[in-house]
């Protein structure tokens, strides 16, 4: 009998088996994520009750799984393993192999990586998409690399997401201009972030949205802003999220006139600054300072974020601009993105 088969039999004789594991899995995985970390919080994080953490956390101290200190629970090198173990058996049993497959055909792809679950319902579930790019990143970073970053929840994940990581001469700057409501999710604020977690150097630009004319070309001819505008025509990695057209508009407060061009041109998607159609065409391009398609294609990694089936057609946009990026995202938005073909 094969994996899949014995998989489907314990599905319809003992389902609450496989919730049983997916519980104790999501525990052992937010310790990973959050470590130290104290049982009350980790209650809170996944709204459940303290005592049934206690039961659980009591139960993987004993099988050697985590440690608990007085800063907090930590996972072992033994529950590392189990966690990577735990992951193909649920990638198995929520058929996520199948639809990794479906989706890449859809998307004509070759290289994603999908995350149970959905960020809509569940927000921290972006949490778990964050920390995914990141270990993705650490696959591919070296000394010497210049990585460019967005604004926005999805790229601020992925900077909570890593873990310190030592290299030699990492730079970090933001792929665009413009300064949001939010300073929290602003790109300067994300560069700096992660430059301070990969022990490397970051750069800022100072500027708002949508300035035009004499007074971007000033900007632009600013000595610090001109120094940092050509490290971007030399990224290494870029790491961007991807938006609705009509969210992101709304967001940065576009006025009425663009957003009815939006409207008229049809376009569904935005990311770096750039609004595109379902064909992956420029519509529009915000008045800043930053990357643009051509900057793009050229970047040896792009690495794209973004979950929740709202976002599908967005993402689709996105895949037609270039194949060979890098796709983290979460089983709602890969569903949408397979029943929208």
């Amino acid at each position: 009998m094969e994996i899949k088969e014995i998989i489907e039999l314990e599905k319809r004789i003992a389902p609450e088996l496989f919730e049983l594991i997916e519980n104790r899995y999501n525990i052992l995985l937010n310790i990973l994520f959050y470590q130290p970390i104290g049982r009350r919080t980790l209650a809170n994080q996944l709204n459940m009750g303290e005592r049934v953490v206690r039961k659980e956390t009591n139960k993987m101290q004993e099988e050697n799984l985590i440690e608990i200190l007085r800063q907090g629970m930590i996972v072992t090198e033994e529950g590392k393993l189990i966690v990577k173990q735990l992951e193909q058996l649920l990638y198995e049993i929520k058929g996520l192999s199948s639809l990794e497959i479906k989706t890449k055909e859809v998307l004509d792809i070759d290289n994603l990586i999908i995350l149970p679950g959905n960020v809509e319902t569940n927000p921290k579930e972006l949490d778990l998409l964050g920390v995914a790019a990141a270990n993705y990143m650490k696959s591919i970073l070296e000394d010497n690399m210049i990585i460019g970053v967005t604004g926005g929840s999805s790229v601020l994940a992925v900077a909570k997401g890593m873990t310190s990581l030592r290299l030699s001469n990492i730079s970090v700057i933001p792929a665009r201009g413009g300064m949001g409501r939010d300073a929290n999710k602003q790109a300067n604020n994300i560069a700096a972030q992660l430059a301070n977690k990969l022990n490397g150097s970051y750069e800022l630009i100072h500027m708002p949205d949508d300035v035009e004319g004499e007074i971007l070309q000033a900007l632009k001819a600013n000595p610090i802003i001109k120094q940092t505008l050509e490290k971007l025509q030399n990224l290494d990695v870029l790491i961007y999220g991807v938006s609705r057209a009509e969210d992101i508009a709304e967001r940065r407060g576009l006025l009425n006139e663009k957003r009815n061009f939006l409207l008229k041109s049809k376009a569904v998607a935005e990311a770096f600054g750039h609004y595109f159609d379902k064909d992956g065409n420029v519509i529009y391009r915000s008045s800043s300072v930053g990357i643009g398609v051509e900057d793009f294609k050229k970047i040896p990694y792009a690495i794209a974020v973004a979950g929740g089936a709202k976002k599908a057609e967005a993402i689709k946009a996105n895949c037609k601009i270039r194949k060979d990026l890098i796709l983290v995202t979460d089983e709602s938005a890969a569903k949408a993105i397979i029943e929208s073909k």
